[in-house]
This record gives structure tokens, C-alpha cells and sequence, in this order.
């Protein structure tokens, strides 16, 4: 399991004591969900935890031995509700409705949810150790006509990109529960053959920008802040006729926008935004064909697309004075599984998740945080057809503060008596 503490840096003695009662805390551990597109009833999303190293281990719901030790290849077994399955390796896995395409997380990391394109979208609570419980699941998941491809969620809503109906499908969370209710929204269907296929929302909530690959352009919906509902829809841009879009997303803070064009060769787009306007796009190539999932790391500086008939990764990185995309030396990157789709950065860390459609498996990088180049860390079994993964923290497994010691507490004690002697005799200099 891997942690993530904060890095405390006391500004002066005083806060020292501070430092050492509250920076050992940890904000939780990163799972990463893999959706896998097969058939009901073995309709499944795997689970994993990243280690220490950024490689994929089994999901850690607060076991201290492998589950699967004793389960043959291929099998399953059960402990505390938990469903694991032996590829191998082991993995956490949880039932979804059939052919789930991706997943999303609130962010206060309390509730998920998967689309799945036979036209409904699966809710779970997620508790320590990121433990999935169903909230809707089958006959009680909520109904999305249209086959639902992409998903993105703020903390008020989920935004559905209905492909098969032309048209944004859109719900309100329930902050307690996580049960979803349909909002009205006039301006969510959208012109015929627009085909949607996934969304990016603004930092502040404010704008969806939808990927429009039937129309070869990409859209923007105004929020209507008290619902969520769109008050307006309009194309932002239109590019030729091979443009087509598969893929979204935003820089951390909001500014940019990239697309990743499904194109023999594959593209990158980065656009500038200002609120629903997008200015005009800097290209780079992908170096291979197809790319379906693109992807940026925390800090916004690197960019990550995944090539479907090339089974590579292509690296960027960015500059935004003039706007510019520079490959990563070495880009494109081999992955070691084929028919790549989703990619996801790690919310913490310089890990990047890649999920291999066409061989089942998932694909784990580390990037160089100068570069973005990339090192391939290892291949794992998945289900059949891994869709688009989603690597996010999850609760912590304890947050309770451990007990004190009588070491920790001498410690302590000579801590601050060092802390005292220091301070008389700076103030009686």
C-alpha cells in the first residue's frame, strides 16, 4: 500500500511541536479501477492498490496475507465481502452491469460511478481502503438511454456523455447517500450525429466541454450553478474532417484543454480557454496510430495519449510561453500489452496506468519529472477488454491517531525541554 504524507516544513521553533503532533498523518492510498468490457453476467471492474514503487498489488481493504493463496488460476474467492479474483495476479474485483466503458470519483473520494453502454450507469460508496459497496447495481442502476461512453463528476454532479443518443445525460448526487437524480436540461441534446464520447469539467465547475467526434469538433456547456443543467450548449471548435476526438481533458488549474484525435497518424490538440471559448489548438503527433486515451499529470506540466493500433504511449511536455507540446525523448513509449485505450495519471506520485484492450491487461510507467519520459514498470492480467482505468486516492484505512508510547512520550518530553532551553536562551541573550 502506498501512503502519501504531507511534507512539513516548520517556519519557526514555535511551530515545531505542531509539526511533530500533526505531519505523520496520511491522506489515504491510491487504488486504481480497471473497467472490463464483457458480457453480463461476468461483467466486472478489477481492483488495485499501488505500492511503494507505483506497481499494481492487490486492493488493500485491510488484509494482512494474499487472498488468492489458496484460489486455482481463474478462480474466486470471498472474505469480508470482498470479491477476489486469481488472473493471476490477484486483484480485487466488483461486479458492474455489462460492458462497463469507464469510471469516475467524487472528489472527496466517497462515491463512484461506472457507465456502462448497454444504457446505465452503476453507483458505489467507497469506504476505507477504497471498498466498494453498490449503491444501484443491475435492476436498481440508473437508466442512461443512449449508451453511455464517458463520464465526468464534480461534487454536485455526474455528466454522462450519451453517445449513442446524441446527447448529455446529467444527474444530481445526493451528498449523503450518493443516489443520483435526473436533471432536466433543455440544451443537453445535442445535434444529430455529434456521437459524444467524453467530457472535462472546469476547476470551478462552471463549463463542460464535450468531445464531439461525429461533427469533428468539441463543445461547451454553461452550468447553470443552483441544478448543474446546462443554460447554453455551443461548438467551440471544428476542425476538418479527419479531426475526431475520442478523448478530454483539462490542466489542474483550467487554462488548457486537450484532445486526443483517434487519426492515422494520431494527434494531440492543446487549446487555450477562456471560459467557453477555446482558442486556436497547437498540434503535436502522438508517433502512432488510433490514440483513444489521453491523460496529465498533477502539476500540469506533462501530457499522456495512448496509441490503440500502435500499443505505445506518447509523452509531452508542455510549455504555455508560446503554448508548445515537446515530445519526451524516447516518445512513443511500447506498453508490452496491445490495443491500448484509457490512460490515467496517479493524483500523487509520477506513475502513469495504462489499460491494454486488446490483451487483457494493464501497463504501469513511472515518468521522469524533468522529462516525462517513461519507464515501464510491469504488465498485470486484467479481465477480458480493460476499458478506461481511473487511478484516484481512496479513504485511508485508519484515521484514528495512534496511541503514544512511553518512548514517544520521552521523546516528546525531551523535545520540548530542548525546545524551552533554546527558547530562554534566545529571549535572555
Amino acid at each position: 500500500m502506498r501512503l502519501f504524507v504531507r511534507k512539513c516544513r516548520p517556519a519557526n521553533l514555535r511551530a515545531m511541536v505542531l509539526v511533530v503532533a500533526g505531519c505523520t498523518g496520511a491522506f489515504g492510498q491510491v487504488n486504481v479501477y480497471v473497467p472490463d468490457f464483457t458480457a453480463s453476467p461476468n461483467a466486472v471492474m478489477s481492483e488495485f492498490t499501488i505500492t511503494s514503487t507505483g506497481a499494481l498489488s492487490v486492493v488493500n481493504v485491510g488484509l494482512t496475507t494474499n487472498p488468492c493463496a489458496s484460489v486455482p488460476v481463474g478462480g474466486t474467492t470471498t472474505i469480508n465481502g470482498q470479491t477476489y479474483y486469481n488472473a493471476p495476479p490477484c486483484q480485487g474485483i466488483q461486479q458492474t452491469d455489462a460492458n462497463p466503458t469507464r469510471v469516475a470519483m467524487t472528489p472527496d473520494n466517497r462515491f463512484l460511478y461506472v457507465p456502462s453502454n448497454t444504457g446505465s450507469i452503476d453507483a458505489y460508496t467507497v469506504s476505507a481502503g477504497g471498498f466498494l459497496t453498490p449503491i444501484a447495481l443491475g435492476a436498481t442502476a440508473y437508466v442512461a438511454p443512449g449508451g453511455p461512453l464517458g463520464i465526468a463528476v464534480n461534487q454536485k454532479n455526474v455528466y454522462v456523455a450519451l453517445n449513442g443518443g446524441n446527447a448529455i445525460g446529467i444527474w444530481s448526487i445526493n451528498q449523503s447517500s450518493g443516489a443520483l437524480t435526473p436533471v432536466t436540461c433543455a440544451p443537453c441534446s445535442l445535434a444529430a450525429g455529434s456521437s459524444p464520447t467524453n467530457l472535462a469539467i472546469d476547476p470551478t465547475g462552471s463549463y463542460v466541454y464535450v468531445a464531439l467526434p461525429g461533427t469533428h469538433s468539441i463543445g461547451v456547456g454553461t452550468v447553470n450553478p443552483s441544478t448543474g443543467a446546462f443554460s447554453s450548449f455551443a461548438v467551440a471548435y471544428t476542425g476538418t474532417a479527419s479531426f475526431n476526438p475520442q478523448d478530454l481533458v483539462l490542466s489542474p488549474v483550467g487554462n488548457l484543454l486537450f484532445a486526443v484525435d483517434n487519426g492515422t497518424p494520431g494527434n494531440v490538440y492543446a487549446f487555450p480557454v477562456s471560459g467557453a471559448t477555446l482558442g486556436t489548438p497547437v498540434t503535436a503527433s502522438t508517433g502512432g496510430l488510433n490514440p483513444q486515451g489521453i491523460a496529465i499529470d498533477p502539476s500540469g506540466t506533462f501530457v499522456f495519449a495512448a496509441n490503440y493500433a500502435t500499443s505505445n504511449v506518447a509523452a509531452f511536455k508542455i510549455s504555455t510561453s508560446p503554448l508548445a507540446l515537446t515530445p519526451a525523448p524516447g516518445s512513443p513509449f511500447a506498453s508490452g500489452g496491445s490495443g491500448l485505450q484509457g490512460i490515467s495519471v496517479a493524483p500523487t506520485g509520477n506513475y502513469v496506468y495504462v489499460s491494454n484492450y486488446s490483451s487483457g491487461s494493464v501497463t504501469a510507467f513511472t515518468f521522469d519529472t524533468t522529462t516525462g519520459a517513461l519507464t515501464n514498470n510491469g504488465t498485470v492480467a486484467t479481465q477480458t477488454g480493460p476499458r478506461y482505468l481511473l487511478a484516484h486516492l481512496v479513504p485511508p484505512l485508519t484515521t484514528a491517531v495512534p496511541a503514544a508510547s512511553t518512548w514517544s512520550l520521552a521523546a516528546l518530553g525531551l523535545l520540548l525541554a530542548g525546545l524551552s532551553t533554546m527558547l530562554y536562551r534566545k529571549a535572555y541573550r
